[in-house]
């Protein structure tokens, strides 16, 4: 059972008769454990809502801050051809973004944050590396005009254009970079094609490079087909490149993905028994004493055990669209997200807000993309979600649903995203439930070095 504070307890079919029909049944224990964490109540129905009240604020706290992640797409080409793209990069020399209009995203992005400590500039694209220029640009100016708001500095890259100038540049800004990484150098390669050689060692390389600079360096998987079988050699990719993290990430049907997924795509029960495999192999190398993370499994047992409000954005309810971040491409058109930026680069522009040149923070909070977009992804209110056992610990993207089903709200029941979250959290349900003390050990040392 759990709750919208995000508690969550383990009953038998006759504890949990006791609770809805005669709570004088139950074992002291059992009693105690359920007042504790607010499944029962005694004597004053004012304290309990008092006293649960601040526990659902603290778990909602990220609903009180102004929006925090501000993702530039500073181009949409790419000089790789990945077979999952969902941001539908191409060759185009065209789609790079001016000074200017960064200049202007900067302003907008800032305007949104007032009375925020600290923010996010991300770097995307295509390869975000093709325009350096605009990278550069905007870094520059946000630093010159930033006041006593601290800036977080991140790229996504491929890194086959890193230059010494590049790392540089990352060093004295204190970037955190990300590089695509999808497993050993065969199946990177096959995943992420380039005609200037193996991707896979300019990838590597340029890591390195980066780490001996004391450039924070971290890496994204992505999952396809290929990788289904590729589960050890996943893993020991990573740990031979000095990587502690691996995020297995599911395709998302947007752009490349969505038109070549019967080559590369698969069923949720077969991502989950991939996901299963390499879950097992990276808590039994925790318990050899190697720590290594896997970090979708680590944000979802902050929620679950810590119950913390950690703010990654397709866990939230509403999502993190607008409220938590906003994408600006690289013509100026601002999307909600980045997601909703990569369906306007499939042609819908369901998730556009307006241009940089003439939105206003109050403008884009009152736009009918953002007010949809929130009551589409608020899950106390979604048939279905509403009534699931893990509605606390999950989300819904309302711009996968537009690009899937046609309709902001999903048929939840045959969901693809819905079926690998539900499965994801019956297995660490599992694991929590069956409560062996070495993999709980593994557990909390992931969720304490977060």
């Amino acid at each position: 059972m759990t709750n919208d504070m995000g508690d969550y307890c383990f009953m038998p079919p006759d504890g949990f008769s006791s609770l809805l029909f005669d709570s004088s049944r139950l074992s002291v224990a059992s009693k105690t454990e359920l007042l504790d964490k607010h499944f029962l109540f005694e004597y004053d129905r004012e304290l309990f809502v008092n006293d649960a009240r601040e526990k659902l604020r603290s778990y909602k706290s990220y609903l009180f801050s102004p929006t925090a992640l501000h993702i530039f797409v500073v181009t949409g080409a790419c000089n790789q051809n990945c077979v999952y793209c969902q941001a539908g990069a191409s060759s185009s020399k065209n789609k790079r973004m001016s000074v200017e209009t960064a200049r202007k995203a900067v302003d907008l992005a800032l305007d949104i944050s007032a009375g925020q400590e600290l923010v996010t500039f991300e770097f995307q694209g295509g390869e975000p590396l093709l325009n350096f220029p605009a990278v550069r640009a905007i870094t520059e100016y946000a630093e010159s005009i930033r006041g006593d708001l601290r800036i977080n500095y991140c790229l996504v890259s491929n890194l086959t254009l890193l230059s010494d100038e590049i790392a540089a540049f990352f060093k004295l800004h204190n970037f955190n970079v990300a590089v695509s990484l999808d497993g050993g150098e065969a199946l990177h390669n096959a995943n992420r094609p380039f005609k200037g050689g193996s991707s896979f060692q300019m990838a590597r390389d340029n890591a390195y490079k980066l780490r001996r600079l004391g450039v924070q360096i971290s890496a994204i998987q992505t999952t396809t087909r290929r990788s289904l079988g590729s589960a050890q050699d996943i893993v020991d990719a990573y740990t031979a490149m000095g990587f502690s993290d691996l995020f297995i990430r599911p395709l998302t049907k947007l752009g490349y993905a969505k038109t070549q997924w019967d080559g590369i795509g698969y069923t949720a029960a077969e991502f989950m028994g991939f996901f299963n495999e390499i879950l097992r192999l990276i808590i039994e190398k925790n318990k050899h004493g190697v720590f290594f993370r896997e970090s979708h499994s680590s944000m979802l047992l902050r929620k679950i055990i810590k119950k913390e409000p950690i703010n990654y954005m397709e866990l939230r309810s509403p999502c993190g669209a607008v409220t938590g971040q906003l994408a600006y491409n690289y013509d100026g058109s601002v999307y909600t997200c980045d997601e909703g930026r990569m369906l306007g680069e499939m042609g819908r522009a369901d998730f556009c807000l307006g241009h940089v040149s003439s939105l206003s923070a109050s403008a884009i909070y009152n736009a009918p993309a953002c007010l949809a977009v929130c009551a589409a992804s608020c899950l106390e209110s979604l048939p279905l979600c509403s009534d699931c056992a893990y509605q606390p610990y999950c989300g819904v993207c309302p711009v996968i649903n537009i690009s899937e089903h046609g309709n902001l709200y999903a048929n939840s029941v045959t969901d693809f995203r819905c079926e690998i979250y539900t499965g994801m959290m019956d297995t660490l349900f599992s694991f929590i439930h069956a409560g062996d003390p070495e993999t709980m050990n593994v557990f909390n040392t992931w969720i304490e070095g977060a």
